[in-house]
């Protein structure tokens, strides 16, 4: 019921949004926080999606169906965001000569471990949110047309 390229297509420019406004703010020397690019990009690709699906079904889904639908869209993005992590370790060490790995290195395989697990479930809770609330405003804006309100 989801549609990969739609939530990943979501994904993907929300993230490079997210790169361009950021490195468009560090001119203002203003900051995005490291974690926006984590959740957002998640976020608006489940919002995306669940307004989509909840265009093409007129109805809202039963709760359990969230919470399935919630483990596709978190491989997805963790697809995703292995794709992007590999791009900027593996640029940063040919393009200024920093080895990343030897930063993460310092916490360890457990601490990697730790980090990567919660970052998952954090991930696949949002999705399952912003899925929810992606059906639910779609539904309501059309129960208001329906109205004549």
């Amino acid at each position: 019921m989801i549609n990969p390229r739609r939530y990943a297509v979501a994904f993907v420019l929300t993230l490079v949004g997210l790169a361009i406004a950021g490195f468009a703010l560090s001119y203002f020397r203003i900051g995005v926080p490291p974690g926006m690019n984590t959740w957002l990009s998640p976020a608006v690709g489940a919002l995306v999606t669940g307004q989509a699906i909840a265009r093409d079904t007129g109805a809202p889904l039963p709760v359990g169906t969230y919470w399935r639908l919630g483990v596709p869209a978190t491989v997805i993005a963790v697809v995703l965001h292995l794709i992007v992590a590999t791009a900027v370790i593996g640029g940063l060490a040919v393009m200024t000569g920093v080895n990343m790995l030897s930063h993460v290195a310092g916490i360890g395989a457990p601490g990697l471990a730790i980090i990567t697990a919660i970052m998952v479930v954090a991930i696949y809770f949002s999705n399952v949110c912003f899925l929810w609330i992606g059906v639910r405003n779609v539904l309501r804006v059309q129960a208001k047309k329906a109205s004549g309100a």
